[in-house]
């Protein structure tokens, strides 16, 4: 085995069903920050003498135009998909398709499963989000005969979109009193 990181890319043969024009099309992003909040303000090895603390630098960041979402990669998570039922298996889809960006909530309803045509029977629905919500993929918000009833949790570290890191991190600095929550199940 190789060490050179490019060696997949060397060896890559041409796959007939990658768009590459579309794989590699990105939105360009510009990020502004204060000099004062970056990491080049106290980077010892830079020359910083003279530079307004409060000037504008930006950032450029490529983003991917085609949407996505990440699926965590374990054994854990990879035995829990492949145990689903057919039922469960249709809405973990319908999770993975509609699932928001930077959110860890979905509203799941069978009228929308129905109108993406999950071919799902209102007893094949329910005992799909029972199974989710058994195996610890979503965890209902609201009560019976309240407007989040259908609302639910889902699990980030099976699921995502968007920067997870930067999203989780943001909440703990607001809600510090998260860091001491139990664990979701």
């Amino acid at each position: 085995m190789t060490n050179d990181p490019m060696h997949k890319i060397k060896i890559a043969r041409f796959n007939p069903l990658a768009d590459y024009k579309s794989l590699t099309k990105t939105n360009r992003r510009t990020i502004k920050k204060k000099f004062k909040n970056t990491s080049y303000a106290d980077d010892f090895r830079e020359s910083n003498w003279g530079v307004d603390r409060e000037t504008r630098i930006d950032f450029y960041q490529d983003m991917s135009t085609l949407p996505h979402k990440k699926l965590f990669d374990s054994v854990k998570n990879r035995r829990l998909i492949f145990s689903l039922s057919s039922s469960a298996s249709r809405l973990f889809m319908f999770i993975l398709f509609n699932l928001d960006f930077r959110t860890d909530e979905i509203t799941i309803r069978f009228a929308a499963c129905k109108k993406q045509q999950l071919y799902l029977s209102n007893t094949s629905f329910i005992i799909g989000i029972e199974e989710l919500e058994k195996k610890g993929i979503i965890k209902r918000i609201g009560i019976k005969r309240t407007p989040d009833y259908w609302k639910f949790f889902i699990c980030p570290q099976i699921i995502f979109k968007g920067d997870s890191i930067k999203y989780f991190s943001k909440v703990l600095e607001i809600h510090t009193d998260y860091l001491t929550a139990s664990t979701f199940k």
